[in-house]
């Protein structure tokens, strides 16, 4: 992995409420097979790598304007019950190697990398999805996206606000009345259609992988 793409990996930590001490870490790591393989942590960690790109892509005029840090594009991605399958299963083998490690002694660091086509949409939907799933285990949780080079908190802001727009807009809210689009969804297309539109292709498909 090159130094530019190290410094691009977005850090997000999951916060919760006051809690006793934290039984480890836990990190969850989005990721594109197009972009390269994954370079896990150095030291003594334990490793899980998951496969989504047999999941579903959500549909094109959506994956040009949104990634998986918006909700709107993940709740496409879930809707397909293949997804929600595989969510569960990833939450299940996850869940049971966090419990077998807390049963040891010492501190515990568990990293699992997703990986999808492109690294902005299927890997990123499920790494944040399943962040949300265990966020009350008792463990730290960083989530990190290794491929949405300059996307950050206020660009995840900037997608909930405009799916916020979207569902506000006359379109949405008649069918038959009209398409016309806000001019903020208008500029937030324009800025990332013409630059990233063409790097988003469909994945081939692959059996789920499991690497322990």
């Amino acid at each position: 992995m090159s130094q530019g793409t190290e410094q691009s990996l977005e850090n997000r930590h999951v916060s919760g409420q006051a809690s006793p001490p934290s039984k480890g870490k836990l990190q969850l790591i989005s990721y594109g097979r197009s972009n390269g393989p994954l370079t896990g942590p150095s030291g003594a960690v334990d490793q899980l790598t998951f496969s989504v790109r047999d999941i579903a892509n959500p549909p094109a005029r959506l994956r040009r304007t949104h990634t998986g840090l918006s909700s709107r594009l993940r709740k496409e991605v879930m809707a397909n019950k293949a997804a929600a399958a595989r969510l569960e299963s990833m939450c299940a083998r996850v869940e049971a190697k966090m419990s077998e490690m807390a049963s040891l002694d010492g501190s515990h660091v568990l990293f699992v990398g997703i990986m999808c086509e492109e690294g902005k949409h299927r890997s990123v939907t499920f790494a944040e999805e399943l962040s949300r799933r265990i966020a009350s285990s008792g463990w730290d949780i960083e989530v990190r996206h290794r491929d949405l080079a300059g996307f950050g908190h206020d660009d995840a802001d900037a997608e909930e606000a405009l799916d916020s727009d979207e569902a506000n807009s006359p379109s949405s809210q008649s069918p038959g009345t009209g398409r016309r689009k806000g001019k903020k969804q208008q500029d937030h297309e324009r800025k990332k259609g013409r630059s990233s539109a063409h790097k988003f292709v469909r994945g081939n498909t692959e059996e789920y992988e499991y690497v322990h």
